[in-house]
């Protein structure tokens, strides 16, 4: 870990431990005010302000400025945060701050009494020392990077950060994040909105649909609230028959029935055939049962075959009408061809192995 995310880090870690509040009359630890909890977190980082002298916002910027820090106010635009980078130092007369990335801060600021001396030990607002919104209302002077060791960047892996909101964003070794897109992170795909967050649930994305876990990982392969199910892209399926042989409509929706191999064993054993049991799973038994279908065969099998063709193989059948007609035909034979068996409409046990996937 450098020293700039030593350094960060720290600063993030003092926001978020409330046992540590602001105070300036007992400013050394374990309470800070603004200038003693930044120079700390360079002491800790390994950079020697305190040691050379930094005690306050008086004095820290020429400090620092001899310690492996550069003045970047010139490449910044401090109205809008624009060309900040992670760890750069933020100072004034009478205030600093470090800035953590997407906007926001994290700074020593005022005890719950709003005042700076005379409060209790410890964060008794959860705001005394906190991550906060970027801010110039009151405009910084000096904008301090540590350029000693390449100046604005984090480890290469990145770092998830999470504001004091509860959401979560990711930090790149720039200390740039994603915005509107995707991002593999560890293997899973994650999706950021348009400041950077990362997002959970639901969310439409280039006109499909997919859904993000607790985690905000993207799901795949699974079934969703029991209704709607994500394929292996993540997307949404639709007007498809999913891979455990259910069929989702327009909008995704499972459509109540039953398996097709569960349907297909029951319209068998109703047509006097054996399936064996009824039970949803393709086996010997289920394939030896299924009858030769051809041109001009109609009925529940010839609609299950369509189901089939259509929903789960992508084929058009010109139709779920139970008649097997030109359409069906040229389905089969389509279908037939991609498998690599005898290509000649004719719904065999070859074809019917294929179909159930055996």
């Amino acid at each position: 870990m450098g020293k700039i995310e030593t350094a960060t880090q720290w600063m993030i870690n003092l926001a978020n431990d409330n046992s540590h509040g602001y105070d300036q009359a007992n400013r050394w630890g374990p309470n800070y005010d603004c200038s003693s909890a930044v120079i700390t977190a360079w002491q800790t980082a390994g950079v020697p302000v305190k040691t050379k002298g930094a005690s306050s916002t008086s004095n820290m910027r020429s400090v620092f400025l001899a310690n492996g820090f550069s003045e970047v106010i010139s490449s910044v635009n401090t109205a809008t945060g624009s060309g900040l980078k992670y760890g750069d130092v933020l100072h004034r007369n009478g205030h600093t701050a470090m800035f953590i990335g997407n906007g926001q801060i994290v700074h020593a600021s005022i005890n719950e009494n709003g005042g700076i001396t005379g409060g209790a030990s410890g964060d008794q607002t959860g705001k005394e020392i906190c991550i906060a919104t970027y801010s110039n209302r009151t405009p910084w002077t000096s904008v301090l990077r540590y350029t000693a060791e390449g100046g604005g960047s984090v480890p290469i892996n990145g770092q998830w950060v999470q504001a004091p909101d509860g959401r979560w964003w990711y930090r790149h070794s720039d200390g740039s994040y994603t915005k509107s897109n995707w991002e593999k992170i560890d293997g899973k795909w994650y999706y950021f909105d348009a400041a950077g967050w990362m997002m959970t649930g639901w969310v439409l994305v280039g006109g499909k649909w997919y859904f993000l876990e607790s985690s905000g990982a993207m799901a795949e392969n699974k079934w969703i609230e029991n209704l709607y199910y994500v394929g292996s892209d993540g997307a949404m399926l639709t007007n498809k028959m999913t891979p455990d042989g259910y069929i989702v409509g327009s909008d995704g929706k499972w459509d109540g029935r039953d398996s097709w191999v569960k349907r297909l064993q029951t319209a068998l054993k109703s047509a006097g055939y054996n399936p064996g049991t009824i039970d949803g799973v393709a086996g010997p038994a289920t394939l030896a049962a299924c009858p030769t279908l051809r041109s001009g065969s109609t009925g529940t099998l010839v609609t299950l075959l369509q189901e089939r063709l259509y929903y789960y193989f992508g084929k058009s059948t010109n139709g779920i009408d139970g008649s097997f007609g030109n359409g069906t035909n040229s389905a089969v034979i389509s279908f037939q061809r991609d498998r690599g068996i005898t290509a000649d409409g004719v719904v065999g046990q070859n074809t019917w192995s294929e179909l159930l996937g055996l």
